[in-house]
């Protein structure tokens, strides 16, 4: 009998080596089949995070590109305002100058020419001229005279005084004012009431 429970006992360690391989071969293959799907992964990871850089290459650079097409758009831009600004200037001075021949034949003829009311006439024509070139240009003289009410928008109180007129209204205008297409050039310098002082 003792002969027969080791031929048993034989054949259970035959099969315990045989299952053990067995498991072991299996743990191979799981982990073989782990590492595959880890580099599988890091692969996939990899392909991604080589894509991800690609495109924010790309980007980059388009970011560059638009900026320098910014910075040269500006810089156009801001030429061709300065050019605009320029031709204006030129029109108008070109307009000035038969203004500026206009007071040089004045003052030829007031040398040369002893009749006081022929020069006041040609002053007058000359700042007919005057105001119509400047009318033309969108500049016109702010209307003001003794006894409107002083405006702190328009008007600018160089003196206050005594006067018929009551408080704060306009006593005389010192100096014009003028507006350029609704936008105040110059305030109209004005003396104002302080009432009638006694």
């Amino acid at each position: 009998m003792k002969i027969g429970k080791n031929k048993n006992h034989n054949s259970e360690t035959e099969e315990t080596k045989t299952i053990k391989i067995n498991i072991e071969d299996a743990e191979k293959s799981v982990d073989n089949t782990n590492e595959a799907a880890d580099k599988s992964e890091n692969n996939a990871s990899d392909n991604k995070l080589e894509k991800i850089l690609k495109e924010k290459a790309e980007l980059e650079e388009q970011l560059k590109r638009k900026a320098a097409e910014f910075e040269n758009y500006r810089k156009r831009t801001e030429k061709e305002k300065l050019e605009l600004i320029e031709y204006g200037n030129i029109r108008l001075m070109t307009k000035f100058l038969t203004l500026l021949d206009d007071i040089t034949n004045a003052k030829e003829s007031a040398l040369n020419t002893p009749d006081i009311a022929s020069i006041q006439k040609g002053v007058d024509m000359i700042y007919q001229k005057a105001s119509k070139l400047f009318e033309d240009e969108g500049v016109k003289q702010i209307e003001t005279k003794p006894g409107d009410d002083f405006n702190v928008d328009i008007h600018e109180a160089i003196l206050r005084q005594p006067s018929e007129y009551e408080e704060n209204k306009i006593v005389s205008v010192l100096q014009p004012g003028y507006t350029y297409k609704e936008k105040i050039l110059r305030y109209v310098k004005v003396s104002t009431s302080s009432g009638n002082e006694q």
